[in-house]
């Protein structure tokens, strides 16, 4: 048909748009939302030609079925190959990324959805002559009746994605919306299967209904259509109650999310001020109540950036067990997430303080003054979202308290590099042609120097939607030049010029030829590590195929095989790590070490001295350096100090992955010396949070002993002013802050020193 061969050729133009082609998800979606609406017009306009001329070549007495069910045979079939034609091309000439799944996806999806989309089509057409005149000409501009089923349906399922808190949707036409662009998205077939019990039902409620239908000729009267009470009416009947009672259950069977059906499933609560924390029968009631002070100080603080007055509405942070649980009741798995318009946030249980939570609170605050029905930044009143604004806004609003750098000194790192996107660009979909760390770094730096230049009252102005030029009386141009000559004032060390070009340097999603499935990959060789190193290697090789990019997963290998005792492969793999030109300088980083606990443990020592040496000479990140230059020293340190370190942090020590016998080992050499500082360090670092009293007199030991380094002190002071926060100590927190304060190696670590003092001024957790 050249309605279908019209599909054909649109899928296949789209699928040389990034991700758009080939059996993988986001084809799927795109062909879910065309192809059943292209189908059903196509049906449609079939229907009416058959009906006319039906009913201008009908006699008196000739009683005849209309069956219109027959009508959609025909578009349903075309239109349905037409959807794996186009996939199958794409596949054919660029190679596939996860067939079978991918085909499955299609199936369950775009094809069934287009099988529907044909049957809606001809059902409306046989509806229509029930109480129309059959013998009436077609009216072209019925055809536009065709989509009005499939866009129904869609427009239902995103005003559930926009007012409801799950960011999935499975729609009878388009098939599975699985949530946030940056997720890892997985094949969940199972359930789009159960999902397609209720459209098997539609069908056969379309089929027999048009079987029920008859067409009755009156002489010099036009036809008549019946549907006259029979056993196919009952039974069609039956299969749609049976289809509506299916989505009436869509909750109970896990297909959909209401607030009720959340409600239920997190029903902890815990409250403070205005933050009530939804919990999950997984997390600690403790961690529950700790995540609500500390999202009560995070929106003090939030208010105060951008100069809100009073305390704020209510708003709510939905929080899971794990990425799993999170994934399965409302679809983001691997993101963090906001909707502002509900005043809720969605994360699981992390570390203290939460790595996202303020980040995510600073989307839920921005809500007072965004706009439009999100309260978020975009065009035609917020319904075009501009993910620079809204992102930059939440970044600048909550500056990183991690890491080895600044937003500004990373946007610094990548303005050296020649990297850093113009700022007029990331203020457009231009934010979506970076990777996400970089387009998020960049737009917070830029929005934060604003932010210090015009002030909030400039900037919430901007976010609701008036022109920032106007408002500042600068052209972008001028504004990306000033933010260029400030930010080009910050000092950066080499390394963290070359930790940025590693970082920053991989393309965005859409510039990857396979994203999702390559990791997906890398997730199971992370879980098949090191119990079975073989099919680990499997996985890593099978995601290098999907995405070149991703050499970084090379550097997991060794690891698992000396893990897995297999000392001779880890071997071999590290020697061709060393030579390979294609693999990051932070991953041959790690090779050299891995190189060197290998010797370490094999009793090589000068050998694993060297390999450590030369692991200092290119570390990149603190946590790196403080962990090579522990194993340096204790190289050179009697027992039991050699042993205990090895045996705590080297590959492959005996008992290395047991942590009683970690601990016993720290013990021991706390216990005889020497170098009791060191060992105080280690095993306060480790017993801090199960034992927080022991672990904190252990590191203020470890500090007072002058036997650490700068970089461990800073770390241990780090450690115990989360601590004293946690404790409720004020007066040992201002003493920590202030120590960190005074040190100048890290402009993160001072930032630190002055915005959680502020966080911990309304006492301890709960």
């Amino acid at each position: 048909m050249k309605s279908a061969a019209l599909l054909c050729a649109l899928l296949c133009a789209l699928g040389f748009l990034p991700l758009l082609g080939g059996f993988r998800y986001e084809a799927a979606l795109v062909a879910g939302l065309i192809a059943p609406s292209w189908a059903a017009c196509a049906a449609f306009a079939l229907g009416r030609r058959k009906a006319a001329s039906w009913a201008a070549a009908a006699t008196v007495g000739d009683r005849r079925r209309l069956d219109w069910g027959m009508w959609a045979l025909a578009p349903a079939g075309w239109h349905a190959l037409a959807v794996l034609l186009a996939a199958a091309l794409y596949d054919a000439l660029q190679g596939t990324c996860e067939l079978l799944p991918g085909v499955g996806l299609f199936l369950l999806g775009p094809v069934m959805g287009t099988l529907l989309g044909a049957a809606f089509g001809a059902t409306l057409a046989g509806l229509l002559l029930l109480r129309g005149r059959p013998g009436s000409p077609p009216k072209r501009a019925l055809i536009l009746l065709g989509p009005l089923g499939p866009l129904a349906a869609a427009l239902l399922s995103l005003a559930e994605f926009a007012w409801g808190p799950a960011v999935y949707a499975y729609d009878p036409f388009a098939g599975y919306f699985a949530g946030p662009l940056y997720d890892t998205i997985p094949f969940d077939l199972e359930r789009l299967l159960l999902f397609r019990c209720g459209s098997v039902l539609s069908l056969g409620a379309f089929w027999l209904l048009g079987r029920a239908a008859w067409l009755e000729p009156r002489g010099a009267q036009p036809p008549r259509v019946s549907c006259p009470l029979s056993a196919k009416l009952v039974l069609a009947s039956l299969l749609l109650l049976g289809s509506l009672a299916h989505a009436g259950l869509a909750t109970e069977l896990g297909l959909a999310t209401t607030s009720g059906s959340l409600a239920r499933e997190l029903n902890g609560r815990a409250v403070r001020g205005v933050c009530h924390v939804h919990y999950s029968p997984w997390v600690s009631p403790r961690v529950a109540a700790r995540i609500a002070w500390e999202c009560a100080a995070h929106v003090r603080q939030l208010r105060q950036h951008f100069e809100l007055p009073g305390s704020g509405p209510a708003l709510t942070v939905q929080l899971f067990a794990n990425a799993e649980e999170k994934g399965r009741l409302m679809g983001a798995r691997t993101t963090y997430l906001a909707k502002p318009w509900r005043r809720e946030v969605y994360l699981q249980v992390d570390a203290f303080p939460h790595p996202v939570l303020r980040h995510e609170l600073a989307h839920a605050v921005s809500a007072e003054f965004g706009a439009g029905p999100f309260r978020i930044a975009g065009s035609l009143f917020g319904l075009v979202p501009d993910p620079g604004r809204i992102e930059g806004f939440a970044v600048a609003a909550a500056l990183t308290e991690e890491g080895d750098a600044t937003e500004a000194e990373w946007a610094r790192a990548l303005l050296d590099l020649g990297q850093l996107p113009p700022a007029r660009q990331l203020f457009s979909l231009g934010f979506l042609g970076s990777a996400a760390v970089k387009s998020y770094t960049s737009a917070g730096a830029f929005v934060s120097h604003l932010h210090a230049r015009y002030g909030a009252r400039v900037m919430k102005r901007w976010y609701r939607g008036e022109d920032l030029e106007k408002l500042t009386g600068k052209s972008w141009a001028e504004l990306d030049r000033d933010y260029r000559q400030a930010i080009a004032q910050l000092p950066i060390s080499g390394n963290l010029r070359a930790l940025a070009e590693e970082l920053f340097s991989r393309p965005s999603l859409f510039g990857r030829r396979c994203p999702h499935a390559a990791d997906r990959a890398l997730e199971r060789a992370g879980a098949l590590c090191p119990v079975n190193a073989a099919e680990a290697k499997k996985a890593v090789d099978r995601a290098l195929e999907l995405d070149a990019t991703r050499r970084d997963a090379q550097g997991l290998l060794p690891g698992c095989y000396l893990g897995a005792g297999q000392v001779g492969e880890a071997e071999r793999l590290l020697r061709a790590l060393a030579a390979s030109p294609q693999i990051s300088g932070r991953e041959k980083v790690r090779a050299a070490v891995t190189r060197a606990d290998l010797a370490w443990v094999q009793d090589r020592s000068w050998e694993a001295a060297r390999g450590y040496e030369e692991a200092l000479r290119g570390a990149l990140t603190g946590a790196e350096m403080r962990s090579v230059s522990l194993k340096r020293w204790a190289l050179d340190r009697p027992e039991p100090v050699k042993s205990a370190v090895r045996r705590y942090l080297a590959h492959g020590a005996p008992g290395g992955t047991d942590p009683a016998a970690r601990l016993a080992a720290l013990f021991d050499w706390y216990r005889v010396g020497p170098d009791r500082g060191v060992a105080a360090y280690l095993l306060g670092l480790q017993l801090l949070e199960g034992d927080p009293a022991r672990g904190q007199a252990l590191l203020e030991e470890a500090i007072e002993s002058g036997e650490l380094r700068a970089a461990f002190v800073v770390e241990a002071e780090r450690r115990l002013l989360l601590s004293a926060c946690l404790a409720g100590d004020p007066a040992r927190v201002a003493a920590l802050a202030g120590e960190l304060s005074r040190q100048k190696d890290s402009a993160v670590q001072a930032r630190r020193a002055v915005s959680l003092p502020e966080r911990c001024q309304g006492g301890a957790p709960p």
